[in-house]
C-alpha cells in the first residue's frame, strides 16, 4: 500500500498506462467499422493494443497466468508477419 504522494503517483501511473492502451485499442477497433476505407486503421491494431494493455495490466495486478497468456498471443501475432512474408502460398486469408 502506498504511503506517500510519490508512491501514490507511481501506482496511479502503472495502472493508467495499460488502461489507456486497452481503451485506445478498443476505440481503434470501433473506428475501423465507421471510418471510410482510406482512413481505416490496420486490422492488427485492435488485437495488438488490447493484448499489450491487458498484459501490462495483468502484470501490474500480479496476474501471472493472464500476463503469460497475453504474451503468448502477442508472440503468435508477431511471428505471423514474417511467416506470411516467407511463405506466401501458405497464406491464410
Amino acid at each position: 500500500m502506498p504511503n506517500n504522494t510519490q508512491q501514490v503517483a507511481r501506482h496511479t501511473w502503472l495502472v493508467l498506462v495499460p488502461v489507456l492502451l486497452l481503451a485506445m485499442g478498443l476505440i481503434n477497433g470501433l473506428a475501423g467499422w465507421y471510418l471510410p476505407g482510406e482512413w481505416q486503421p490496420s486490422a492488427a491494431s485492435l488485437p495488438v493494443m488490447t493484448l499489450v494493455g491487458g498484459g501490462l495490466l495483468a502484470a501490474t495486478l500480479q496476474r501471472v497466468r493472464l500476463a503469460q497468456g497475453c504474451g503468448v498471443l502477442l508472440l503468435g501475432l508477431g511471428l505471423s508477419s514474417p511467416w506470411r512474408l516467407c511463405c506466401p502460398r501458405w497464406r491464410i486469408s
